[in-house]
């Protein structure tokens, strides 16, 4: 069994339950770390995928307005496949990249800098899909860099127990329009 006791992680449980957003803000606002990723309740992370991360990010400075996102290894009734099929070209907006050119980015794969993450919260109101909201605003709004890890370093996960249960389960792409 694994030693889930470690001094640099800190369990933050908020009594009033409002969502993701803002228990991504929650847990933002508790860090001191030069660099902040993010781990939704239905994902996995590669044992690597922090000092990956990291080290994409060797250049920038917590206070520079850049994040780094990972391929994802999506999991569906016992198929794998890797998203995103395409990788962000310089002149394309996050928008574009999703919307248009099969672009792929979920909230686990994203590490921001302390800097961007000052600009740029969660969005706590909606329900869904708050990774694309926070990465159309700081593409729109904060003009941010970003550095693509192409490795499968998260797991998306369809098929879990308590799966039903998840956020991503609840609500349809309807809450977030």
């Amino acid at each position: 069994m694994a030693d889930f006791h470690n001094d640099r992680i800190k369990i933050i449980e908020s009594i009033e339950k409002k969502g993701g957003g803002s228990a991504r803000n929650l847990g933002i606002r508790a860090s001191q770390a030069d660099f902040v990723a993010f781990l939704d309740d239905d994902d996995l992370w590669n044992e690597n995928k922090i000092e990956k991360q990291l080290a994409a990010l060797k250049n920038y400075s917590p206070n520079d307005l850049v994040f780094s996102f990972t391929q994802v290894k999506s999991e569906e009734n016992d198929r794998y496949d890797l998203l995103p099929e395409s990788v962000p070209k310089k002149d394309w907006s996050f928008a574009e990249y999703i919307f248009l050119h099969k672009g792929y980015m979920t909230t686990s794969t994203i590490m921001s800098s302390r800097g961007l993450l000052a600009k740029n919260m969660f969005t706590e109101k909606l329900p869904k899909h708050q990774d694309w909201d926070w990465l159309f605003k700081a593409d729109f709004y904060c003009h941010a860099k970003s550095v693509y890890v192409g490795e499968p370093l998260t797991i998306y996960r369809t098929q879990y127990v308590g799966r039903s249960m998840s956020v991503s389960q609840r609500n349809t792409w309807h809450y977030s329009h």
